[in-house]
């Protein structure tokens, strides 16, 4: 009976320590990567580099190197990278938790899908628009499966690739799923919804890119519509709005319009415009 007590006893010792001991490595990688963000807004970049790099490998000395629990580590890891703008740093970060999140959870599931958000994000901000496409198709292939084609998920999947194609200016590409995406978030979220308002944005600009001015008008009044009644009458989105308006009516051969639009614009904007 002694001795058992005596072994328990020891356990208990044992894991207690081994808790300390993981929660001190976890603090130490918190830490590093609280240092390099100071160092960051300090312009110390080598600096940054060196405590992101440390608290990579202080995880991986309590974790495995494909470890589900280096996920946190390495997506931390790759927002500082980004901040950086050692993006070859950032994207090895992000194709390791995918590989990670595809062992763990499988090919298709939900976590591998934010994952490719997370690089598709930034592919585009590297200008890679083909990368960024193929990511997030996969991206859209999966949450359709996942969530389903009339969720909330899968309509932001359809945001990320209208971007895309908007910015390989393919137009008709671009309207189609933007409409898709439309359809989901009105119905599930409602009109006056900020997604929609940025999803109308994005189709009316599109239809702009187009020439599709009679089809741009009423999107762009809408969100107007919309801003106004969420933000009252001033303020940067508000005359983002009206700008967004009175140029589609310029086009429309509105002048009047346009310039009542732009005078209400620059009242309401909290900074000057430009004339």
């Amino acid at each position: 009976m002694k001795s058992a007590l005596i072994v328990g006893f020891t356990l208990c010792v044992v894991l207690a320590c081994s808790g300390s001991s993981s929660a001190a490595q976890e603090e130490t990688w918190k830490d590093l990567n609280a240092q390099a963000s100071a160092f960051l807004q300090q312009g110390k970049i080598d600096k940054a580099v060196t405590a992101v790099d440390d608290s990579v490998r202080s995880a991986e000395g309590q974790f495995s190197a494909d470890n589900a629990k280096m996920i946190p580590v390495l997506n931390a890891a790759a927002e500082l990278y980004k901040g950086m703008e050692k993006l070859a740093n950032a994207e090895s970060a992000y194709a390791r938790i995918l590989a990670i999140n595809e062992k763990t959870s499988g090919a298709e599931s939900a976590e591998v899908a934010v994952t490719l958000d997370n690089i598709g994000r930034l592919y585009c901000f590297e200008n890679k628009l083909l990368d960024a496409e193929g990511v997030f198709k996969r991206s859209l292939a999966i949450k359709e499966k996942v969530y389903g084609p009339k969720s909330v998920n899968t309509a932001m999947a359809l945001d990320n690739l209208a971007e895309v194609y908007r910015s390989q200016a393919r137009h008709a590409d671009a309207e189609d799923v933007y409409l898709r995406a439309l359809a989901v978030t009105e119905s599930e979220l409602g009109k006056d919804h900020p997604t929609v308002a940025s999803e109308k944005t994005g189709l009316a600009d599109t239809y702009m890119a187009e020439g599709k001015y009679s089809e741009a008008e009423p999107l762009y009044r809408q969100v107007l519509e919309r801003n106004e009644k969420a933000r009252g009458a001033s303020g940067g989105a508000i005359a983002s709005s009206r700008i967004d308006l009175a140029e589609c009516l310029k086009k429309m051969g509105d002048t009047q319009e346009a310039k009542d639009l732009m005078a209400q614009a620059n009242a309401s904007s909290p900074q000057p415009l430009k004339k």
